[in-house]
């Protein structure tokens, strides 16, 4: 069995935040889950920073490669 490796892809779009989680083994990939933050350009700095805080620990990204 190869290693299975979990990555993070992110994409801002014009409004909006979307993240998908990736499983990979043997080159073969698989969506795990993805997220949306809806009106992600629009909201303050400080509304931002919360946004992507709760993201990262609800999906655990910081032990994920993010891309």
């Amino acid at each position: 069995m190869g290693p299975i490796r979990r990555t993070a892809g992110i994409e801002v779009t014009d409004s909006d935040l979307r993240v998908a989680i990736v499983q990979s083994q043997f080159g073969s990939f698989r969506v795990l889950r993805t997220a949306e933050i809806a009106g992600f350009a629009s909201m303050s700095e400080e509304a931002k920073r919360d946004a992507l805080r709760t993201l990262v620990k609800r999906h655990a990204l910081h032990r994920m490669q993010v891309y």
